[in-house]
Parts: structure tokens; sequence; C-alpha cells
């Protein structure tokens, strides 16, 4: 029987090859992509679930309200490991990361300058499931001035030869031994690390501010012991924190940490969040290693390609109870001739099933050429390899059935129902039902499509957006030398000598820039406020007097810093943010007072008062996400960047001019450079990501909708190929019963975008409100999606309407 069943299924298939064509075109990319996403959001949930204890791992967060602000921390003190050990049981282990940022590697006149240096505990091999192949994994970490390397670093730097006992110079003035090698740490991992340094190698002694609780600059993660509540765990938290914050809180600031948090009008949350939490569900304004992901993505990926695979099995029930009709006799026939209904059910959907198997090879191969493409666009590794793994072919049988009946099922309940007294006396199933059906298909296609090339548009807008709002900075033929520091006081002389050359116009040596660099906040007040260490931080940055001029700044009243003014080194320039925040309607001449460490004794904090003597306007020196926050520049000593302004058309000179200075000053030390136009656009390189994944969709799914349109388009065309003769003979021209034909379909459209306009203005208004400087939706996008839904349905159904009003009418009326 089933055997018949596949012979009859594959017969009507072929009969009918255009019908086979659009439908399997359909479902195998609406299969396809469901695929490509269902690797994508894999790959997404496997972060860090190498580790083999990654459900008891948990990472302590701590986050600052105060007022409406609310900052969200990774980092805390480095005795909140141990205190958290002897005082919960429920704690099995735990260990710190202090990260270095970089370190140089000296190897004979070679330098290497190497970027992921970390500070752990030894039970870093403990907690995490990182094998190490070479050295004990208990005392690896124990001694100071120990680091383990990753294997790709210690081939790197000593080849196949055993590492283990080698020493490494450390930026030219320390030895550090290598005790151990572990391998790569897997990609889908939250952190990546080559250099891993015993943790007593930090000397804390120095700074008795960054040995205690209040220092929020390392990180904590805590492995718990098997059935030990997280939650139960994160409700004891905030009791062991004023503990041991409280008489901290009472040595340097003179009050108590009650009084302190009343005053600052400021409170302190801490929680444990899972480590398999973290890529998605984390983005915290510090101490993150890496960028992480975004939940959102997963979802949004997740509902474009179900709707992809909506599309595709809509073409299938809309063109299979089209060709009701002509299908009509078979069902009568094999009725009178003893078959069941449920005969006639199983038939059909052995012809969905052959399809659908047809479809998900098709998808595969659709895959395995397009994935190179989908791995560039999205920064990913993902292989083919992940699909055959159980899971995966669980899932991709799963779908073939899903698609198989709901593709199936209905168009084999409707043709299985008619009537074969009906069907063979020559009346044919009008199906009214099933025509409103399709009409409302259509419309659901051409909905879904609108909503996406509305929103593809507007993510496109948003980029151009920020990629061209004035920034309250020039961010063009600005080059960024990095690591400057390393030339201590010749970074000055080298900024001088470049500013001899015509091709140089400014030149500055700072370590603050409007793109992710450096950052710093303290505590700073007006003059008049009582409690002056008790003030909101506020992000201050050291410039010299060429800063605001290399960037492009404009300075709005008051001057900028000189050199002919001695006094300046304790004056300072604010943001316009920053003079709201403080309540200045006149700020030249007021004063700030900013609270700093002691540098006569460590451990202690002074006041440093300071005159306003000129107002910088509002530029834009985090991500477009946030509004522009305060910032104070002071001037200052710091030698982390050069910025460098160069003519147009003259920057490969410069460079050359630069490189050759470089080398000449600090032999061996990597020449690292980049441009603040990139720098500020790789800040949005995930939208733009998205942006350009979600076109692709849109493009899927327009391209769907229109194949299902012009198979029902040649349906009809089909069904009225007398009508259109018979109007023919009485005189009615092409173009008559080409608007005949077309029509309906200019209705649907229109509707489905009357529909689809709200829906997609309220998707992306949502959206949009991630950033606090938004493009606006206007009106223009919604038309011009309009339109070009309108033009994509008249090409494909002009053509058969055409094509059919163009018959000779003697071929369709010769018989009758």
């Amino acid at each position: 029987m089933f055997k018949n069943y596949f012979k009859v299924a594959f017969r009507n298939l072929m009969r009918n090859k255009g019908y086979t064509l659009i439908t399997l075109s359909s479902l195998a990319i609406g299969i396809a992509a469901c695929l490509m996403s269902f690797l994508y959001i894999q790959d997404e949930l496997s972060y860090d679930r190498y580790n083999d204890k990654a459900d008891r791992i948990v990472r302590i967060t701590t986050s600052i309200f105060r007022e409406d602000t609310e900052d969200n921390i990774v980092g805390n003190g480095v005795l909140v490991a141990k205190a958290i050990m002897d005082e919960f049981p429920e704690v099995e282990n735990a260990v710190r990361f202090r990260e270095e940022g970089s370190a140089k590697i000296n190897i004979g006149a070679t330098v290497f300058r190497e970027k992921k240096v970390i500070y752990s505990d030894p039970s870093f091999f403990e907690v995490f499931s990182v094998p190490l192949l070479k050295g004990d994994r208990k005392t690896v970490l124990t001694v100071p001035h120990t680091v383990v390397l990753s294997r790709t670093t210690a081939e790197k730097y000593f080849g196949m030869a055993d590492p283990v006992g080698k020493v490494l110079r450390i930026d030219g003035k320390e030895n550090w031994q290598v005790s151990g090698v572990f391998a790569d740490i897997p990609r889908t991992s939250h952190f990546h690390f080559d250099f891993i340094v015993s943790f007593s190698t930090l000397d804390l002694t120095k700074d008795p501010v960054m040995s205690s609780w209040l220092s929020l600059n390392f990180q904590t993660y805590l492995l718990l012991r098997r059935g030990a509540s997280a939650r139960n765990l994160e409700k004891k938290l905030p009791l062991l924190f004023q503990t041991h914050i409280g008489p901290e809180i009472k040595q340097f600031m003179g009050i108590s940490a009650e009084e302190f948090m009343a005053k600052a009008k400021m409170k302190l949350d801490y929680s444990l969040q899972p480590l398999t939490a973290i890529h998605l569900h984390s983005n915290y304004d510090g101490g993150e290693f890496e960028p992480n992901g975004d939940i959102k993505y997963i979802y949004l990926f997740s509902a474009v390609s179900l709707f992809i695979l909506i599309l595709a099995v809509i073409n299938f029930i809309n063109l299979s109870t089209a060709r009701s009709i002509s299908r009509a006799k078979e069902v009568g026939l094999r009725k009178v001739l003893g078959s069941f209904r449920l005969d006639l059910i199983k038939q059909f959907l052995t012809e969905s099933l052959i399809l659908c198997l047809l479809a998900l090879g098709i998808a595969c191969l659709l895959l395995t050429m397009l994935l190179p493409l989908f791995n560039s666009l999205t920064a990913k590794e993902l292989l083919l390899g992940a699909l055959t793994t159980p899971q995966a072919i669980a899932v991709a049988l799963v779908l073939t059935l899903l698609v198989t009946i709901m593709a199936g099922a209905y168009p084999a309940f409707l043709l299985s129902a008619f009537r074969p007294a009906a069907i063979l006396r020559g009346h044919a199933p009008g199906s009214t039902k099933s025509g409103w059906l399709r009409r409302g298909l259509v419309v659901f296609q051409f909905a879904v499509s609108a909503v996406m090339i509305i929103g593809t548009i507007i993510i496109f807008q948003q980029l151009h957006y920020i990629q061209n709002k004035k920034l309250g900075f020039n961010k063009e033929q600005v080059l960024i030398l990095h690591n400057t520091r390393q030339l201590e006081n010749r970074a000055e002389t080298l900024k001088q000598e470049l500013l001899k050359y015509p091709q140089v116009i400014h030149a500055t040596l700072s370590s603050y820039l409007p793109v992710p660099s450096s950052s710093n906040r303290g505590p700073i007040a007006r003059e008049d406020d009582p409690n002056p260490k008790q003030a909101f931080p506020i992000s201050s940055w050291e410039i010299d007097e060429d800063y605001i001029d290399t960037l492009g700044m404009k300075i709005v009243s008051g001057r900028n810093f000189s050199r002919q003014f001695a006094g300046d080194a304790q004056d300072m320039i604010i943001n316009q943010a920053a003079a709201v925040y403080f309540g200045f309607k006149s700020p030249l001449g007021e004063k700030l007072i900013r609270v700093v460490d002691d540098p006569q004794k460590p451990g202690h904090i002074v006041t440093v008062p300071g005159t306003i003597i000129g107002v910088v306007e509002d530029f834009h020196f985090e991500s477009l996400r946030e509004s522009i926050a305060p910032l104070v520049l002071l001037k200052g000593q710091s030698r982390g960047t050069m910025a460098v302004r160069i003519k147009a058309g003259h920057i490969a000179a410069v460079v050359k001019v630069l490189k050759n200075k470089w080398t000449s000053l600090v032999p061996g030390e990597p020449f690292e450079y980049a441009f603040l136009d990139e720098s500020f656009n790789e800040i949005y390189q995930s939208e733009l990501r998205t942006g350009r994944i979600y076109a692709i969709f849109a493009v899927l799914a327009v391209f769907i909708a229109c194949l299902g349109l012009f198979g029902l388009a040649s349906f009809a065309a089909a069904k009225r190929i007398k009508e259109i003769g018979v109007r023919k003979v009485l005189g009615a021209t092409i173009h008559e019963m080409a608007l005949l034909l077309i029509k309906d379909y200019v209705l649907l459209v229109g509707l489905a975008n009357l529909i689809a306009w709200p829906i997609a203005y309220y998707l992306m208004h949502r959206w949009l409100q991630n950033y606090a400087y938004r493009t606006s939706i206007g009106v223009a996008v919604f038309m011009f999606s309009g339109l070009m839904g309108l033009a994509i349905a008249l090409l494909t159904v002009g053509y058969q309407a055409v094509r059919a009003a163009r018959a000779n009418p003697v071929d369709s009326l010769r018989y009758e």
C-alpha cells in the first residue's frame, strides 16, 4: 500500500512540474533558514557549557544605585572570595581574576605585546574545565612570578620544546617563569586568555584601597557544592558585604556606612550570575572580558526564520487548495473504486512528506553553499558537522514532520472530503471557504514581508544616523598611535617632531579618547558641597592643550588649556552636560572639588579644588545608546595614546614617517595604530551584522511570497482561460484582461500593508528605544515599503496576467 502511495505521489509531482518546483523551492529555503538559525542559536547557547561544572559556577556582580542612575559592575573586592569561602559552606571553591591589560614580552631584540593576560588563583584549573597539558594543576599558580601559557602561545615562543621552567622577560624589568601549559580555551567561552599569571605576583600592599572591600577591580567566580542554591546564597551576600564594608567606609569617609549611603542617596546590591547566562544576558558597564552576545538576537533570528518557514508552508497550502479542481476527478474515481477517506488522506500526506524530504535534502545543499557567507556576516565559525549530532538530526526530522503535517494536513482533509457523485456529474467543488483562506494567507505572507522590509530599512537608517550624526568631534582623518606610554618622556618629543611636517595638522597625547579607551571616574562636587567625598563619581580625563583642537571639538565659552598659563594645571574644562549636572548657569570661574588618592599617604584620599576655565560643547564619548554624561577635562600627563590629525590624501606618508620614528625610538616595540572613525564604527558592529542578516531574511521572505503569488496567478489564469477567451472574442483588450486578473492581488497586497504598518511601527519603535539618540520613523518608510510590495506583486502577477490575456481564444474555445 505504501509503495503505491509513493508511486502515485511521484507521478503527481512529476506531472505538475511547475507546482512541484515552486513548492520545493519555498520549502527548501524555509528549512535552510531554520537550520541556519538553529546552528547560530545552538552556538550562542553553547557558550561556557564546555565546563563540566558549568551549572554550579556563578559570578558575583555589583550594582550601584543612586537617584536615577544604575551602574552594573562585574568587579568586587580582592577579599571577597576568601570571606565567602570561610563563611558559607555551600561554596566549594572560588577563583579571582585581575586583568593586566597587556604585557610586553622581550625575546632578544624582538618585542611582542600580548593582550590576553590575566592574574588568577591556583583554583582556576579546579573551577574551570580547561585541560592542563603540562604542569601540576594544584601548584602551577602558587609561586609568585610564575605563568601558565596557552598551547598556541607556548608554541609561539618555544616551538615544540618543553616550556616548563623557561623564563620570559616582561616589560624589560621582571621575569616570569613558565610553570605549565593549558589547552587553548574553546571559542565558545566568555573569556580567552593566553597568559595566566599567579595571583600572588600582584603586590597589593602598596595601595590599601586596592586590597580593601571597597575596591571593584577584581572578578570573583564561585563553585557551589552539589545541591546548593545560588538564590539562597545570594540572599546572604548583603549582610556579608555590610559587615566588612562598614568599617572601611568609616575609615576612609569618617562616617558610618548607613550615614554615608543615606547622604549619598546610594544603594549597593549584590547578585550571583550563572556562568551559562553571562554570554547572552550580561553587558555590564565594567569588567566584561569580551563583548558578549544578546538574547534579543536569539529571539529575533528564531522568529524571523520561523516566519520564513511559515511562508513556505503557506505556499504549499495555497497551491494545493488551488489545484483542488484539477484533482477533484481523481478523488471521485478513487472513492467510487472503493478508497476510504483515510486512504486518500494518507496519499496526500505521503505527497507532502516526499516534498518535505526532498526539500530537506536541498536545504542541506543550500546550507553547505551559504554557510561560509553566513559565518562572515555573523563573525562565527559555524560548522556543518554540528548538524550531524543526534540533537541536530532529531531537530531536522521533527522539523520535517511538523512541516509535513502543517503543509499537508489541510489540503489532505479538504481534498478527501469531496463528494464523488457531485464531482462525476461535472459539478466541481467551488470551495468558497478555501478561496477566502487562500486570500487570507496571501495577505499574511505579504504582511510579514512588509514588516521585514520596514524593519530592514529602519535598522539601516539608524546605522546611517549613527555614522553621520554630529558627534561633537571630528572623527575623520585622525590616526591613533597605541602604546605611546612606552616612549615615556620621549612621547612629547615625537609629538613635536610630527607637528613639523606640513601633512600633520594637530597632534595630542592622552589615554582618553571618545571611543573605547581608558576610563576614570571619581567623586567631584561643587565647592559649596559640605560632603564632597560622598559625591557621585563623574568621568574625568587628563588631556593636553592640543587635545580639543586635534579632535575638532568646540569651546562654547571660556578658553582652552594653554602653555602660557601655569595655573591651568589646577583648572578644568567641563562639558555642557556637567554644567547642567552641577546647576551652573554661568560656569566660568566656578570651582569644583575633586576627591583623589593622596600621593603622600597611600590608602588615603584628599580633596583638590579647581576652577572652571572653559566649557566644551557636548560630544559623544560613549555609545549613542547612552545619553551624554557629565565630563571634566583636566590638564595632565596622560601618554597612553597619541592622536594625529592628518591632511586628506597624506595618510600613507605620515604612517611611514611615524613608523620610522617609532622604530628609531623603541626598536623592536610593535608599531600599532588605528583610525578614529574605524574604532568608532566598531562599537556598532553587532547592529551592522544584524542589519545585514535581517536584510537577507527579508529578501528570502519576499522571494517566497512572490513564488507563491506566481503559482496562484498561474492557476487563476488557467482556471479562467475560457472566460478570458470569451471576453476577447467579445472585444475585450489585452489591457482589460490583464487588469481583470491583477486587481484582486493588488487589493490583497494593499490590505497586507495596512495590517503590517502598525505592527512594524510598534516593533521598530521599541527597538529604537535601546538608543538614547535615534532616527525618526517617517511616513516615507511605510510608503516606500507599500510601493515596493505593490511593484513586486505587479511584476510577479503581471507576467502571468499578460501571458493569459495574449493567448489565442481559439485554443481555449475550440471544443466548446
